[in-house]
């Protein structure tokens, strides 16, 4: 079975991170991204994950979203988490700030993968137990922490 842990890097963790728009948050995440796959054009993997916002705002409600995108950057599919305690506004259907972001890349030749792991983390993310845990964490080692308690 497919595990998200090994995915997340402690170094793609922010709590309380200082973005204060989704922009700037995706763009700390897509940046930091960037920088643990190797990918030399942050800029470009920022569009392509704005460009996949614009066709369906990712944000799947109790407060989360989960930003993703394939490129042709990476070979490589890695995750960085943000746990936002006051919240930032996604757009989300169900009008509530997004307060738990797991952005995922991955390789355009890896759509079957990519899909496997959106399922999952949205499963993940419908947990109540789950996401007070996610929100509870003070540190990146905690978030992931969670993680490998759920995943096994």
């Amino acid at each position: 079975m497919i595990k998200i842990y090994p995915l997340i890097s402690p170094d793609c963790i922010f709590i309380n991170p200082p973005a204060k728009s989704k922009e700037e948050l995706l763009r700390l995440m897509t940046d930091r991204l960037a920088d643990f796959l190797k990918i030399e054009d942050n800029k470009a993997l920022f569009s392509e994950v704005l460009a996949r916002e614009d066709i369906s705002v990712t944000a799947i409600g109790s407060g989360c979203a989960v930003p993703h995108a394939l490129t042709e950057s990476t070979e490589k599919t890695a995750m960085a988490a943000a746990v936002i305690p006051g919240g930032i506004d996604f757009s989300s259907t169900d009008g509530e700030p997004v307060t738990i972001v797991l952005m995922m890349i991955g390789p355009k030749s890896g759509v079957r993968t990519h899909l496997k792991l959106l399922s999952k983390t949205a499963r993940l993310l419908h947990n109540e137990d789950f996401r007070n845990s996610l929100i509870s964490s003070g540190s990146p080692q905690q978030l992931l922490s969670v993680f490998i308690a759920e995943e096994g």
